[in-house]
This record gives structure tokens, sequence and C-alpha cells, in this order.
């Protein structure tokens, strides 16, 4: 009676690894999935928003797609089983098997890649070369995300975003060059600043990233700001202490890509566009209607003829939201989107596709 109990307990490292391991590989599994979803939700919603569809007709190459009944309920759909699966497994009844040189991009607004192996991830590449259709590597990508925030330490990473929101970030980096310039206005405590250094160097990218913010609290509001609701006001965010960020930011390896710039950005924004000519990336995160406002007056003139994404946060706040407007009726070449709650995408109209393809092709094709 006693030798199962002497074996669970005189034994206990044997026992407890196998169960760690089994456990282990099934969270790291639904880890996957969830980054996956959270990539594909985003950019399903930029798509959405971008072409005015509720719905994306879709077709998945690979076999490492993951939360397929998720992302259906995203808008990606499969209208026709038979012709939406490409290059999966031969044995695999529900998604039957295609080569994809039988690929029709007439039928599909999107293909969604999701493939580990890099000869099959090339071969399905090669076989959609000169493909006008949308093509998005949402296996990379997803995988890229996953990395970058299992790289940053939790103390280190005070980022005021939520996952949906960071993914929609991890989308804009996406489309950026190789030594892309990025303006963070409204930094706190530069968390997102390093998710974004992160992420950019794990693509092998080489940024220059520049976090605006006073480092001393949130300044007074203006009465655009007071219309209704909560208000950020003066006395708010004095928690971020620039010698401390500093330290974090060397521990992360990632002080060499990002300039802190402390002060009132309305002062310290016009110096900045003086060295820099082109913005790849606006992240704006001021939450009030002084800082939204003269950071978009100062930079939507500069780059109406450049490619420029600007991604604004707290759009709900009325001081906020009245920047956005008074800015977007000064320079109409630039349309807002909603990506999610609270959280707009600004981009030139002539771009709007075009930023899209570009976001399709631009991240790599494998490690």
């Amino acid at each position: 009676m006693t030798k199962p109990l002497q074996l669970l307990f005189s034994d206990p490292p044997l026992f407890w690894n196998k169960a760690r391991n089994r456990f282990s590989s099934a969270h790291t599994r639904l880890q996957e999935e969830r980054d996956q979803l959270l990539i594909g939700l985003a950019y399903a919603n930029l798509c959405k928003a971008i072409y005015k569809t509720p719905k994306l007709k879709t077709a998945y190459a690979g076999k490492d797609i993951l939360g397929e009944e998720a992302l259906a309920d995203f808008g990606f759909t499969v209208e026709d089983s038979l012709k939406g699966y490409f290059e999966g497994r031969a044995d695999d009844l529900i998604r039957p098997y295609q080569e994809i040189s039988s690929f029709d991009p007439n039928q599909f607004d999107v293909i969604l890649i999701g493939e580990k192996n890099r000869k099959i991830k090339q071969k399905i590449l090669d076989g959609l070369e000169g493909c006008d259709c949308l093509i998005f590597d949402l296996e990379r990508a997803a995988a890229l995300f996953s990395e970058t925030l299992r790289s940053i330490k939790s103390k280190h990473f005070l980022s005021c975003l939520n996952s949906h929101k960071l993914a929609a970030i991890a989308l804009a980096l996406w489309l950026c060059p190789a030594e892309p310039v990025i303006i963070e206005a409204g930094a706190f405590q530069c968390g997102t600043t390093l998710f974004m250094a992160k992420f950019l160097h794990k693509m092998g990218k080489q940024p220059r990233i520049y976090a605006l913010d006073t480092f001393q609290g949130i300044p007074k509001a203006k009465d655009e700001d007071k219309k209704y609701g909560f208000v950020f006001d003066e006395g708010i965010f004095t928690q971020a202490q620039l010698s401390k960020i500093s330290k974090r930011l060397k521990k992360e390896r990632v002080h060499e890509w990002i300039t802190l710039v402390p002060g009132l950005i309305e002062e310290t924004l016009p110096r900045i566009l003086e060295k820099e000519k082109e913005i790849s990336l606006l992240f704006l995160d001021t939450d009030q209607y002084a800082g939204t406002k003269s950071t978009l007056d100062l930079i939507l003139p500069l780059s109406q003829q450049k490619p420029l994404t600007v991604i604004v946060d707290d759009t709900t706040l009325p001081g906020v939201n009245q920047a956005i407007v008074e800015a977007l009726a000064k320079t109409p070449a630039f349309q807002r989107h909603s990506v999610f709650m609270n959280f707009d995408i600004l981009i030139q109209a002539t771009r709007q596709e075009r930023f899209l393809f570009a976001m399709t092709r631009n991240g790599g094709s494998g490690r």
C-alpha cells in the first residue's frame, strides 16, 4: 500500500519534471496561438478598416496556423475549404492539401502564411511571386512578437499599453525600413519604447527612437481636455525618473538606439525635426490636447509626400480627439482608422492600399 506514495514522494524530480514538461508544452502552444491571434486581429482590423469590409476572403498556406476558428471570428473567412488551404499536411481531411502552384489570387483578399519550416515557407513565397493579393506572414510576425516579449524582464516592462495595442504597434514596426526614425510623444516610463527597440532589433533593423516626455509628470490640462469624463491633469505620471529609465534601457541593451528627450513636446520636437527629415513612425500617447495638437501640427505637414504611420492612443479623450480632428482638417492627405477601441492609426489616403501591401512583404520571409 505504501509503494505508490513512496514512488511519488521519494523521487519527486522524476514525477514533477514529467508533469512540468507536459504543462510547459501545452502552455507554450497556447501562448503561440494567443500571439498569432493578437497579431491576426490587429491585422484584420486594419485591413477591414482600409478596405471598408467586414469580411476578408482568406487563404491559408502552411501547417502552423493556429486558432483558425478565432481568426474567422475576426473576419478571415474561408468560403470554400476545398480551395482555401495550401501546403498543409497531406493527411489533413479538414484542410485539404494543395500545392501553392494552384493558388488563384483572384479568389482571395488575403493569404495568411503559417509555416515554420524555411524551405516550405520559401516554396510558398516563390509560388506567390507576382501575386497582387495581400500576403501576410502571420507565423513570423507572431513569433517575433513572442520573442520580443520573452526577451524583456517583467520589472523593466512598464508600458501602459495592453496586448492588443502592442500587437498593433508591432504591425507598424513590421512596416518600417531598415533604419527607421521613430518618435514617441508621451513615453512615461519607456516600456513601449523598450518593446519597439527590441522588436526592431529582432527584425535586424537599426532604429533611432526619440522618447519625448517631461519625465516629471503630465502638464496642466487645457479647457479642451475638460469637456467630459476623466481628465489627465498635472500631478499624474510623476513616477518616471530619467536615471532609473536610463538604467533599465542599459540593462536591456537597447540604450544605443534610444534618445530620451525631457521637456514639453512643443519645445523639444522642433529641434528633433531640424535633424531628422524623414519620420517612419509617430506614436502619440500624450493623453492631452496640447501635446497631441502640437505634435501633429509639426509632423503631418512635413510628411504628406513621404511614408509615415501615425498611431494615437487614448483617442476617446475629448482633448486628444479634438486635436486629431483639427490636425486632419489642415492636412486632409491623412485618413483616420480605428484599429482597437481608443487606439487609432493615421495614414496618407493615397498610401492606404500600398501601406497594406508593403506590410505584407516588408517584414521578411524567414528566419
